[in-house]
């Protein structure tokens, strides 16, 4: 419903669907690099978790991702990613909103203003998602997690938006985005 509410707010602008979305002759390649981002960001980020975890003696458990325990449900749950979540908010982000900003400000003032927004929609999904990790009975830990993923979903609305920005396409910051959350859960489920 929000990316629809932006699409039209997008819309009422005068913006074109080329904007938006940008040029279709270079979703391919950014579709790659995208791929290329998320394999590296996964890998930093399972190991982050394994060594975190093992360090503070935590067990991760996040019922949403235990319930994927069959290939069948791990593909219905990659597509709800996509569609529920990196999808939405890339349209949101690095579509209108990136496109919206960058009119008025220069390149990388578009991006960090994209990047803040991003941030800020992300501060009650990481607080319901640390708390369903059961992190809440260490509250000094929670905060230091819950600043953590703040931070990194910062850092990855920057790489997203530098993505969006140079690539000129929207594919990128899709697939880099859909891969990463679906990474970020299979390293929860196998911590």
């Amino acid at each position: 419903m929000a990316a629809g509410v932006a699409w039209w707010l997008a819309r009422r602008t005068g913006s074109r669907w080329r904007e938006l979305v940008g040029d279709p002759g270079r979703a391919l390649r950014g579709a790659a690099i995208g791929l290329g981002i998320a394999l590296a960001a996964a890998v930093a980020a399972a190991l982050g978790l394994a060594l975190l975890a093992g360090a503070f003696g935590i067990e991760l458990v996040l019922e949403e991702i235990d319930a994927i325990a069959t290939p069948g449900s791990a593909a219905v749950a990659g597509l709800a990613f996509l569609v529920r979540t990196s999808l939405p908010e890339e349209v949101i982000f690095r579509g209108v909103l990136h496109t919206l900003w960058a009119r008025t400000l220069t390149g990388g003032r578009a991006v960090a203003a994209t990047s803040a927004a991003f941030a800020l929609w992300h501060i009650v999904v990481q607080w319901q998602t640390l708390a369903a990790v059961v992190l809440t009975d260490r509250p000094v830990l929670f905060v230091l997690a819950y600043v953590g993923a703040l931070a990194a979903v910062g850092v990855a609305g920057v790489v997203l938006g530098f993505l969006r920005a140079r690539n000129g396409s929207l594919a990128g910051p899709i697939v880099a985005h859909w891969l990463l959350v679906g990474a970020l859960s299979a390293a929860v489920r196998l911590t």
